[in-house]
C-alpha cells in the first residue's frame, strides 16, 4: 500500500516537471523566432531606417536646438527617448534599429506574461507566436514611429493589469499600502497612456474586468462566512488577522484608480504646457481634437494595425483558452458521470449480480470455527408426583 502511495505522487511530480520543462521550452523558442528574425534583418537584411514622421530628424542633436513635435503625445515622448538614446550613440540610424528591437524584446515578454495571468497560459503562448511573426511588428524595427516605444509601455500597463487580475481571483484585494500603491500607479500610467495615444482606453476595460473579479470573489466570501459555523469563522479570522487585512471593496479601488489616472493626466498635460506655453485649458482641448485624428492610416501618429492586431490577438487568445478548458472539463467530469451511474433495476425490484464479474476463489479459513449450538432435549420424563407446585392456604403464616 505504501508503494503504490508513493508511485502515485511520484508520477504526478514527474508530470509536472515535464509540462513545466515544456513550457518553458516552448516560451523560448517563440522567444528565439522572434528576435532571429529581427537580427537577422538588422544584419544581413540591410535593413534602412525610414523617417515618414520627420521623428529621426527631430530627435538627432545638433548645434541649435529643434522645436520638439507636438502632433500627439506618444511622437513627443518618442522623440525624446530617441534623443536620449543618440546621446550616448550618436546620430546613427543603426541604433535606433537597435534601440526598437530592445523595446520589442522587453514587449515580448511583458505580453507573455500578462497574458498568461489574466487569461492562461494558452492565450499568452497564442500572443507570444503572434508577436513574434507578425509582419507590422517586425517592419516597426525599421521606422522612426512610435509605435515599438508605445507597445513597451502598453505592455508593461498590461502586466500590471495582470497580477491585479490574477491576485483578485486567488486572494482578493486588501486594505494595504502595498495594494493602494499599486492600484495608484496603475492609474497612473493609464493616464499618461490615454493622454498618449487613445488605444490607452483598451486596458480600462480589462481593468473594469479584474475589478468584477474582485467583487465575485468578496460575494464569494461573504456567502461561504453565512454558511460557515461557529468554529469556522473563528478560523477564518485568525487566518485575516495572520494573513492579510480587510478586503477592499470595489467602490475604494474605483476612487483610488479614477484618482490616479486624473493625476497621470493631468501631470502629462503639465508636461506638454512647459513646451507650447498654452494654459492646461488650451492644451486639454488640443488633446481632445487629436483623439480623432486620422490620417494617412494612422490614429494620433500610430498605424491602425495596433489596435486590430493587439485586440484580435488578445480576444483569440482569451477564446482559445476558454475552449481549451471547457473541453479539458468535459473530459474529466465524463468519466465520473458514468461511474457514478446506478445499474438498472429490473422487474422484480430486486438487483442481480453482473455475469460479467470475475468468480472469486477464497481461502479456506485456517482459524477453528465455534461449534454449532445444538438444542438439546430431555431424555427422562417427570413424575407427575415430583411436582413442585404447592397450594398455599390463605390462613398460612410465613412470618417467623
Amino acid at each position: 500500500m505504501k508503494m503504490m502511495m508513493y508511485r502515485q505522487c511520484t508520477t504526478i511530480g514527474m508530470n509536472k516537471e515535464k509540462a513545466t520543462v515544456k513550457e518553458v521550452l516552448l516560451i523560448v523558442l517563440c522567444f528565439a523566432i522572434a528576435l532571429g528574425i529581427r537580427i537577422f534583418l538588422a544584419v544581413f537584411g540591410e535593413m534602412v531606417i525610414t523617417d515618414d514622421l520627420n521623428c529621426f530628424q527631430s530627435a538627432v542633436i545638433q548645434e541649435n536646438a529643434t522645436q520638439p513635435l507636438m502632433t500627439s503625445g506618444v511622437i513627443f515622448a518618442y522623440t525624446e527617448r530617441l534623443s536620449d538614446v543618440f546621446r550616448f550613440t550618436g546620430n546613427r540610424p543603426e541604433a535606433a534599429i537597435w534601440y526598437h528591437i530592445l523595446l520589442q524584446t522587453i514587449t515580448f515578454f511583458f505580453l507573455f506574461f500578462g497574458c498568461s495571468l489574466l487569461f492562461g497560459k494558452v492565450a499568452a503562448y497564442f500572443e507570444s507566436a503572434a508577436f513574434a511573426v507578425s509582419p507590422w511588428v517586425i517592419s516597426a524595427t525599421g521606422k522612426a514611429t512610435p509605435e515599438s516605444f508605445y507597445l513597451l509601455w502598453w505592455s508593461f500597463l498590461f502586466l500590471l493589469v495582470g497580477i491585479f487580475a490574477k491576485k483578485t481571483r486567488d486572494k482578493g484585494w486588501h486594505r494595504k499600502n502595498m495594494d493602494e500603491i499599486f492600484l495608484a500607479t496603475m492609474g497612473f500610467l493609464a493616464g499618461m497612456l490615454c493622454i498618449w495615444h487613445v488605444s490607452g482606453f483598451l486596458l480600462l476595460t480589462l481593468i473594469v474586468y479584474s475589478m468584477i473579479s474582485n467583487l465575485s470573489y468578496t460575494m464569494e466570501k461573504r456567502n461561504s462566512w453565512k454558511k460557515a459555523s461557529a468554529m469556522e469563522r473563528l478560523l477564518m479570522e485568525d487566518q485575516e488577522e495572520n494573513g492579510s487585512s480587510e478586503a477592499m471593496p470595489v467602490l475604494s479601488e474605483i476612487m483610488l484608480l479614477t484618482g490616479g489616472i486624473l493625476l497621470g493626466a493631468f501631470c502629462t498635460l503639465m508636461k506638454y504646457t512647459g513646451v507650447t506655453g498654452w494654459y492646461i485649458k488650451d492644451q486639454f482641448l488640443w488633446w481632445i481634437r487629436r483623439i480623432a485624428r486620422f490620417e494617412n492610416g494612422r490614429i494620433q501618429d500610430l498605424e491602425i494595425w495596433l489596435f486590430l492586431w493587439l485586440m484580435i490577438t488578445i480576444c483569440a487568445g482569451a477564446v482559445l483558452q476558454s475552449v481549451l478548458e471547457k473541453v479539458m472539463k468535459n473530459k474529466e467530469e465524463k468519466p465520473r458521470k458514468e461511474s457514478k451511474k446506478a445499474a438498472p433495476f429490473p422487474e422484480g425490484g430486486k438487483m442481480e449480480k453482473k455475469k460479467e464479474e470475475k468468480n472469486v476463489r477464497y481461502l479456506d479459513n485456517p482459524l477453528p470455527l465455534p461449534k454449532k449450538h445444538v438444542k438439546r432435549k430431555l431424555d427422562f420424563e417427570l413424575d407427575k408426583k415430583d411436582g413442585f407446585d404447592i397450594e398455599i392456604d390463605e390462613n398460612d403464616d410465613f412470618d417467623i
